[in-house]
């Protein structure tokens, strides 16, 4: 005759040793560290911080998760299975069922795999032709104070999420969460206000769009070495391939824009910056002497 369920409980909790105890649901994990916490009297003082606090927390968040993986095996250890149902089709066996699973499992990797490679698409393809268009905007717009505000938001927006998007915490990885990453980083970007002022863009801004390393965030920190090796020649013909890739409308003056004239932007923008840093004053260096740059003095602007 089977034993009943209460019988059953009865037995398997007898059976239970002290391994069997279920251990504590390990406290809540601190939130993730962002990148704009770091700068002057925040919660980093340099990037160099902000980077070891993000390994810090990944391997916190990663022992958290094993304690939690314990628990869960420690509850399913208790659980009570007598009224258990399986997810076990009509005249399906246990092989079957079994079979059923994998596939399934099979299924979700397929489409997390396509998730990436979209991302991906999203960061190498649909990112860089944006930003040609947004570059060349900022050119064409330049004599409107509206249009140049709204070309240069759209351009430093890009900027912030190409930065983000090869960084460590920001490379694609196939997740559904990385979709609203993306999104929220865009909506972190500074914005300008339309003025008659054009303020140079911040020195890791003009390091992008001389196609330097931006990812780590300190950018070139041993000076402007590398600005003085920018080969205008050779970007000039780099950036009228992308033209050509994001072709204007015929006839308009976005068409006539070429390779040469953003290059000349970019040059211009080095000037500005250069220009903005030896304006601050030498105890304003940051670490390893490089040039901090002075916030803007105008009120239109949200840095």
């Amino acid at each position: 005759m089977p034993l009943s369920a209460q019988k059953q409980r009865e037995r398997r909790a007898a059976k239970l040793t002290q391994s069997d105890a279920v251990p504590p649901l390990p406290p809540p994990l601190r939130p993730k560290p962002q990148r704009r916490s770091v700068g002057h009297g925040k919660a980093y003082a340099t990037v160099a911080e902000f980077d070891a606090d993000i390994i810090r927390w990944q391997d916190e968040k990663r022992k958290r998760a094993q304690l939690v993986k314990l628990r869960e095996k420690a509850l399913d250890k208790q659980r009570d299975r007598s009224d258990r149902k399986r997810d076990t089709h009509a005249h399906e066996t246990d092989n079957q069922r079994r079979v059923r699973a994998r596939k399934n499992d099979r299924e979700f990797e397929r489409h997390a795999v396509k998730r990436q490679a979209a991302q991906l698409r999203r960061v190498q393809v649909d990112l860089s032709n944006e930003f040609t268009v947004a570059v060349r905007d900022c050119i064409v717009s330049a004599t409107s104070d509206e249009a140049y505000a709204e070309a240069r938001n759209r351009l430093v927006r890009l900027l912030w999420l190409q930065r983000w998007a090869v960084s460590v915490e920001g490379w694609p990885c196939g997740c559904k969460e990385w979709d609203a990453e993306f999104d929220a980083v865009a909506a972190e970007a500074p914005t300008f206000t339309a003025t008659h002022r054009r303020p140079p863009f911040d020195r890791w801004q003009v390091e992008s769009l001389m196609g330097l390393d931006t990812s780590t965030g300190r950018g070139n920190t041993s000076g402007y070495e590398d600005w003085d090796a920018y080969d205008p020649d050779k970007e000039a013909s780099d950036w009228d391939w992308a033209l050509e890739d994001n072709p204007a409308h015929a006839g308009t003056r976005a068409a006539a824009i070429t390779g040469r004239d953003i290059v000349e932007f970019i040059l211009a923008e080095q000037h500005k910056c250069k220009a903005d840093a030896v304006a601050v004053d030498r105890t304003d260096r940051g670490p390893g002497g490089s040039w901090v740059r002075a916030p803007y003095s105008c009120d239109c602007c949200t840095v």
